[in-house]
């Protein structure tokens, strides 16, 4: 699923990137989805590419549903383990020989996402049937945690933004009982 939401975002970004004449981008493909750097400290991003790398995964608690249950087609009740709901923080890193270049595919990127923050069924139709919605949000890092972030990645410094992705919605499925549903109550 995680992977899955990813490869949504990173196919719409390369489709609109490539069609920007100001890029005059070569080739098929410009958005990988890599690791930052190598075990070494050097980057991993192909050159002449925009990274997307995931960096954290959070659990959204706040519109956690406590007890969900299904009515199944006998009229019997499964309860289910809550659904798990993800917020993913992705960071986009553009990895080109030339300064310039790589600040005007963070800028493409960021329009993107000024333009299309929102992906639903409806205006995205790649997006798989268990992805209700995803919500792009701009993330802001103070250098403090912008210098945290870089040394757990273990790489130098390149022109990055950070944006947060929710949600991602898990729930396995499988019910934890079944019970015949309460039809009268005698007192």
């Amino acid at each position: 699923m995680i992977f899955d939401a990813l490869e949504i975002l990173r196919s719409e970004i390369n489709d609109y990137l490539t069609s920007l004449p100001e890029l005059n981008v070569s080739g098929n493909s410009v958005v990988t989805m890599a690791n930052v750097a190598k075990e070494d400290g050097s980057i991993d991003i192909p050159n002449n590419n925009l990274g997307l790398s995931l960096v954290n995964i959070e659990e959204e608690r706040n519109v956690r549903d406590v007890q969900p249950h299904r009515i199944n087609p006998d009229n019997s009740v499964s309860h289910l383990n809550p659904e798990i709901r993800l917020n993913l923080l992705v960071l986009f890193v553009a990895h080109f020989n030339d300064y310039k270049t790589s600040l005007q595919y963070i800028s493409g990127l960021i329009r993107f996402f000024q333009k299309k923050s929102v992906f639903t069924q409806e205006n995205s139709p790649s997006l798989l049937a268990g992805i209700e919605k995803l919500v792009v949000e701009l993330q802001q890092l103070n250098f403090e945690q912008q210098n945290n972030l870089w040394a757990v990645l273990g790489a130098k410094y390149l022109p990055s933004v950070l944006y947060k992705v929710r949600t991602i919605t898990i729930q396995e499925g499988q019910a934890k009982d079944q019970q015949i549903p309460i039809t009268t109550i005698k007192i």
